[in-house]
């Protein structure tokens, strides 16, 4: 049931790619967004609160569209060149519209040096009652989840939708008391990304900053492992090393899911997943989502949003799934039980414990040196006794911006 459950939300939420070969022909003077097959445009770039115009200036890096293919990858195109923009098909370049294979949706004439005029627009039409009431009624959020909705429903009820589960999560953080750390900035998120005309989510947006800096790069989990370590007493496992085995039990669910993709992918049409991304979505099972983030990042960079809100989302399962299989797998006088440590574990011990890890996992294991890198030197910190100031910061200060900022944009960026 577990690697089931594993499957189900990584499959629910899987399908972001990016790729921009074949999109743009250019010569001397100009450079032309055409369209190399079949595709649907999802999202087009937003200025002012309006889509792109004829004369609009366009630099280096700037996001021009986002398609979806038939199989459900999403490929995103910025500007490779600097200019004006001189021509856009307005029948195609809007949307949520199927563009056929070969339309040219814009051009754009290059330029080295930009100019860019500051004031009132020339020949702008007057202002008038009508026209500023039309203008406050299109900027509001009931008309554009109506209109959007026209387009499909994933602008419209789909937004609805998903400010409807970002609340039950913050029902549960709040009132049910489940994983409130996660649940809670997981929920805003899910409604502060679905507010209509807000683009906290789209290029340009808070929101996709962090994602880009802290999500994408695999920085943030990398900065909570640290915090993690500087939290971490590794006494009980120093006195007890066999212990360190129930940290096998993990491989189970982490190679129970990887087949299951694999799985996916023989026997359901339309579902095709590689050894690497099912690799990424094996470490799901781990129930680590720091890790998930830092593999998917390197494995399928394409995958990692899905697997990021899949990971956390199992996670803020587990005082849900937990409880009814320790009852059944434990009796009462096995629950009552008081662990205590074997022995005393000497602060000698606890110094060089982080060290020896550190250079075994450079010899042996050292593609994993980042993760295992950080756990370790935040521990190295708690236990080394003279830099608690950076020990104290890393385990409270630290740990909870990464960990609010990234709660954010796990429900932001599926």
């Amino acid at each position: 049931m577990r690697t089931f459950i594993l499957v189900l939300l990584s499959v629910f939420f899987l399908g972001t790619a990016a790729r921009a070969e074949g999109f743009f022909s250019a010569d001397s003077a100009t450079v032309t967004l055409q369209v190399p097959e079949d595709l649907e445009l999802v999202k087009v770039p937003v200025r002012d609160s309006r889509t792109l115009r004829v004369g609009d200036e366009v630099r280096v890096g700037d996001f021009l569209g986002l398609f979806a293919d038939g199989k459900h990858n999403k490929i995103s195109i910025t500007a490779g060149v600097t200019g004006h923009i001189t021509s856009i098909n307005a029948e195609f370049y809007s949307k949520y519209t199927h563009v056929p294979a070969g339309t040219v949706l814009l051009t754009i004439e290059k330029q080295s040096l930009l100019v860019s005029t500051q004031g009132a627009e020339t020949g702008a039409e007057g202002l008038s009652v009508q026209k500023v009431f039309r203008n406050l009624v299109e900027s509001t959020g009931i008309y554009a989840l109506i209109n959007d909705n026209s387009l499909t429903w994933t602008e419209g009820f789909g937004r609805l939708l998903m400010i409807s589960v970002g609340a039950l999560l913050l029902y549960l953080g709040i009132a049910k008391g489940f994983e409130p750390l996660l649940l809670i900035p997981i929920g805003m998120g899910a409604v502060l990304s679905n507010i209509p005309l807000a683009y906290i989510n789209d290029e340009g947006g808070i929101l996709r900053y962090v994602y880009d800096v802290g999500i994408e790069t695999g920085v943030f989990p990398l900065i909570i492992f640290m915090g993690v370590g500087a939290m971490t007493d590794f006494g009980p496992m120093i006195a007890n090393p066999k212990t360190a085995l129930l940290g096998a039990a993990a491989q189970f669910g982490i190679f129970s899911t990887l087949i299951g993709a694999l799985l996916l992918s023989q026997y359901v049409p339309g579902i095709e997943f590689s050894m690497k991304d099912a690799a990424s979505i094996g470490i799901i099972g781990g129930a680590d989502g720091p890790t998930s983030i830092f593999l998917a990042s390197r494995l399928s960079p394409q995958l990692l949003g899905s697997i990021a809100v899949a990971a956390y989302s199992y996670m803020a399962l587990v005082p849900i799934i937990q409880p009814p299989i320790m009852k059944l797998f434990t009796s009462r006088t096995e629950r009552a039980i008081k662990m205590t440590q074997l022995r005393y574990v000497s602060k000698r011990e606890k110094i060089l414990f982080p060290v020896i890890v550190i250079v075994l996992c450079a010899l042996l294991l050292p593609s994993a040196a980042p993760l295992i890198g950080f756990l370790m030197f935040g521990n190295l910190m708690k236990e080394c006794g003279v830099v608690e100031r950076l020990s104290d910061t890393t385990q409270n200060a630290l740990i909870n911006i990464v960990t609010i900022f990234l709660g954010l944009n796990l429900a932001a960026n599926p």
